[in-house]
């Protein structure tokens, strides 16, 4: 059949592509305008070769290029090539080309196609309205030009040379098809036997059915003409929009296409190909829609086997090369090498040439391995399936290499073994680090076996893989059988919970790992250990083991704890020596007051009564700073921070030794800034420093000498600091001794007479509460004579207002019932004598159950108890009992005792107390508890 050449004209016109009509020995017969544009030419090339166009880098090239592509495309072949051009800006650019050969009803090949597949290459602008050629061809046939051309882009070029073989095939009958539409759709059915192709109506109803469309849906063409073609769709995937929306991409595009699951009469489904074109009259109207489908289920599956086995060979071709250390070869039955790669020549030595043909047995060191080997090693892979050793090998210049084989029986399709596939791979550079690696971990297991210490390591999850001697010395196990793997068994029951817990949360966090607990000893008894592990990281961060250690602690335990009840006894048993301490110094201070208010006018026996009260107080403040330094010793001290202003507490402070500093006449003055300085602290415990800085200036200071006391602010490190300090013109201090001047019950030099008195506690007391609060203190002195300065900082807060708080309104104290409860009975007459002066109505008890009995009888308003009472009850008991009796449990309370460390404070106030005085009493916290129990009473 001969084709009209003028059809195809306008059909390869409308195409964006590049498309020119070649005869098979290459010259061109029809350009495009795509072609046109991006050759700069139009008819001067109709009747040249192909390769005579300029646009070509290198015309000689070009002309074998396309003279080898059309003589392959002229034998019935289509090839794909690439060949360079200068584009418009004259850059050179590749650009891939396809020559297809086009035939006619009779298989001959009539002309060759060859199309651009990257036009954007020649530099041209975006085309615009591609089809407007296509308008002149009418009908159906125009349709499909338009389709094709509008979807040149998302489709392969392989439509165009379809279209174009259509159309040779229907040349002769283009005429008849233009009058009788459905003749020609007839002989589209008929020229596509595997596709089932029906016409459906603008709204999508059945009204032509061909016998494709019957086998392969199953419906006759009495039952599908009439109905909707979305029948053919599964209900539970798509619906009737989905059959509008084909039609309406149709309509808007000429052609739509998809691929998509449908389903037959029988309920069975397929994968389809589906494609509309939009059919239009010789006026333009569309009067319908043409669907083609096909059963591409056979080629869906065969795709995706191929794609299977394709992803399966790449895999394996990219793992063989990947794994460039393996020589891998083939070998007939007889042990003759039959295949070759690089990897066996890069192993060997050997190139393909010198290896095939030979005997595997050549790589057997001649004195260690004899041929008889080979034949052994055929005969095992025959037997097991497989067959594998490590041995020496020998490569072809001699050198000898430490070998891992693989050898494998090969199978035909029936079964028999046709050869035998071998695998060797070169691990010299491994078994070299494995016995580097036992050679370290001999030299490990030595070295940890002489350590005295038990040292075990563990996988990541915590099993113990190994441990050394000093375990089963320590616990008596049997080495043989036991790794220590169940060590947790081994420990005592009250710590192996805790112990476990801790160690289970370090191997989830990767957190470090330590804990003191007492294991088992191979003597049947518990001794205390110190256990560490810490985590080895890879270079990932990846927790790769666990190495750690068991350390035997129990004779330092048991130092420890004899050490802690050295220091408990010591505690209690100064807390005892206060106490019994206390109890003769408070009647000695309750009768000075007494006396000093008995004979205000005898000045003779007021000076002996103020050295008897200087005396008890200094022996109280002894007392004091004793206990205060075992507290701060053991960590045992508790600060009552707040806020404050510490100008104030330095002038309040200095103020209050004024009067002993102008007895002795020695000057004192202070100098505080205009600015507040505010601190977070325990206003008792920086009172009570500032007040030892001023005894210890006064004590060492002669008259007329002078103390100065100044407070300035200081910044250190970025941090600011309040800094006291207080300067004399004393004896001052040997340098010698300014470092350890600070440490308990050490003094400067003083004479045999000790005249200076005191146990050495007040400057490590000061040491003590800067510490505590962040701060420091230091001594300067040029020497003995030349006075001294102590230097005393502490953190100021920055950025605080002032905080200050008014002094309580005193109250004078109402007459009240009182009743004493002491076996002291020299204290209880005393205070009693004190109290009655102040009008007060005393009663006096001096054992737990008289006084609790005295309480109910008389309901006075306030009681002051002594907490070591004899009998029964002690002053707790008899708090307690008050509190419990509905008729008395509102008399307010006051604890006297000669016990004062925090611990007793607390536990008088849980056991009922309102208050806790210590003995000896401060006749000012007394004025303060009667007034409080006054206020109580008001209440």
């Amino acid at each position: 059949m001969r084709y009209n050449q003028h059809t195809f004209k306008s059909l390869i016109d409308c195409l964006e592509d590049f498309v020119l009509l070649l005869k098979v020995d290459g010259t061109v017969l029809a350009i495009n305008n795509a072609a046109a544009d991006a050759l700069g030419a139009r008819k001067n090339y109709i009747g040249a070769p192909v390769w005579a166009f300029h646009v070509w880098s290198d015309t000689s090239v070009s002309e074998k290029t396309w003279a080898t592509a059309c003589q392959v495309a002229a034998q019935g072949t289509k090839i794909k090539f690439t060949d360079e051009i200068k584009n418009v800006e004259n850059k050179l650019s590749p650009v891939n080309f396809t020559v297809s050969p086009i035939k006619d009803d009779a298989q001959d090949i009539v002309f060759l196609l060859a199309e651009c597949e990257n036009l954007s290459a020649f530099g041209l602008p975006e085309q615009k309205n591609i089809t407007a050629n296509s308008a002149h061809l009418p009908g159906y046939f125009s349709t499909i030009v338009k389709s094709v051309a509008t979807d040149a882009k998302t489709k392969t070029h392989g439509d165009l040379t379809s279209v174009l073989v259509d159309v040779l095939k229907t040349d002769q009958q283009f005429n008849s098809w233009l009058l009788d539409s459905e003749n020609r759709f007839r002989l589209m059915v008929e020229s596509i036997e595997d596709y089932a192709m029906f016409m459906v109506d603008l709204d999508g109803f059945i009204t032509s059915w061909n016998r494709g469309a019957e086998r392969l849906t199953g419906y006759a063409d009495i039952e599908a003409i009439g109905r909707h073609f979305s029948m053919l769709y599964p209900k539970e995937a798509l619906d009737k929009d989905h059959a509008i929306h084909e039609l309406m991409m149709a309509q808007t595009h000429g052609r739509y296409e998809e691929e998509g699951i449908r389903v037959r009469k029988n309920g069975t489904h397929y994968h389809a190909q589906i494609i509309v074109w939009r059919v239009d009259n010789n006026e333009g109207n569309t009067v319908g829609y043409a669907k083609i489908t096909r059963d591409i289920t056979a080629l869906k599956q065969a795709q995706q086997r191929e794609a299977q086995l394709f992803e399966s060979e790449n895999r394996f071709r990219l793992m063989v090369e990947s794994i460039d250390d393996y020589a891998m070869f083939m070998v007939d039955l007889n042990g003759f090498i039959t295949s070759w790669n690089r990897g066996a020549e890069r192993l060997t030595g050997y190139t393909e040439e010198e290896a095939l043909g030979q005997p595997f047995s050549i790589f057997y060191p001649k004195n260690e391995l004899s041929e008889d080997h080979a034949t052994y090693e055929l005969n095992m892979a025959r037997k097991n399936g497989h067959y594998e050793e490590e041995g020496q090998r020998v490569r072809k210049d001699g050198s000898i290499y430490h070998a891992q084989l693989i050898v494998w029986p090969v199978e035909d399709k029936s079964g028999d073994i046709v050869g035998f596939a071998k695998i060797t791979r070169d691990i010299s550079m491994r078994k070299k680090a494995e016995r580097a690696l036992k050679e370290s971990e001999a030299k490990f297991r030595i070295m940890t076996d002489a350590m005295p210490q038990m040292v075990w390591s563990a996988l990541p999850d915590g099993r113990q893989d190994y441990i050394n001697q000093q375990w089963f010395h320590f616990t008596g196990a049997d080495a043989q059988n036991d790794t220590g793997t169940e060590w947790l068994e081994l420990l005592h029951p009250d710590d192996k919970q805790d112990v476990s817990e801790i160690w289970q949360h370090s191997i989830a966090r990767g957190n470090n790992f330590e804990g003191q607990f007492r294991l088992q000893h191979r003597s049947g008894n518990y001794r205390w250990t110190l256990g560490r592990a810490l985590p080895v990281r890879n270079e990932q961060g990846k927790i790769t083991r666990w190495m750690g250690t068991l350390t035997d602690i129990h004779e330092q335990k048991r130092a420890e704890t004899a050490l802690y009840e050295s220091a408990r006894r010591k505690d209690e048993y100064l807390a005892m020596l206060a106490h019994e301490l206390r109890n003769p110094l408070a009647p000695i201070r309750n009768s000075t007051e007494l006396l000093r208010r008995l004979c205000k006018t005898e000045d003779t026996v007021i000076g002996g009564l103020e050295v008897i009260d200087r005396q008890v107080v200094h022996m109280t403040r002894l007392i004091d700073d004793l206990l205060d330094v075992a507290r701060i010793s053991r960590g045992k001290i508790e600060l009552r921070r707040e806020n404050f202003e510490l100008g104030e507490l330095v002038e309040h402070t200095t103020n209050d030794f004024k009067a002993d500093y102008e007895n002795k006449g020695i000057g004192l003055s202070v100098a505080v800034p205009g600015k507040s300085l505010q601190i977070y602290a325990d206003r008792t415990r920086i009172a009570q420093a500032i007040g030892n800085l001023l005894h210890n200036a006064l004590k060492f200071t002669e008259p007329p000498g002078q103390v100065f006391v100044s407070l300035t602010e200081e910044t250190r490190n970025d941090k600011a600091f309040g800094t006291i300090a207080v300067k004399d013109t004393g004896i001052g201090i040997d340098p010698n001794l300014l470092e350890e001047l600070f440490e308990p019950f050490v003094q400067g030099n003083q004479d045999l007479a000790r005249s200076k008195g005191g146990l050495g506690l007040g400057l490590a007391l000061i040491k003590g509460f800067a510490n505590l609060h962040g701060g420091n203190v230091r001594a300067n002195s040029a020497g003995p004579g030349c006075g001294s300065e102590f230097v005393f900082q502490i953190p100021l807060l920055t950025g605080t207002n002032p905080v200050r708080q008014s002094a309580p309104e005193q109250v004078i104290a109402a007459r009240l019932s009182v009743v004493l409860i002491d076996d002291n009975r020299d204290m209880v007459e005393t205070l009693a004598a004190l109290l009655s002066l102040e009008g007060h109505e005393v009663k006096c008890a001096y054992d737990g159950e008289s006084g609790l009995q005295l309480v109910k009888s008389i309901k006075p308003g306030l009681v002051f108890c002594d907490i070591g009472l004899p009998g029964e009850l002690d002053g707790y008991a008899v708090a307690r009992s008050v509190r419990e009796d509905p008729a008395i449990n509102n008399i307010f309370m006051v604890a006297l005792s000669g016990y004062g460390q925090e611990k007793d404070k607390k536990l008088a106030l849980a056991s009922g107390f309102d208050e806790h005085l210590l003995k000896p009493v401060d006749f000012n916290g007394l004025t303060t508890a009667i007034n409080a129990a006054a206020s109580s009473l008001r209440r």
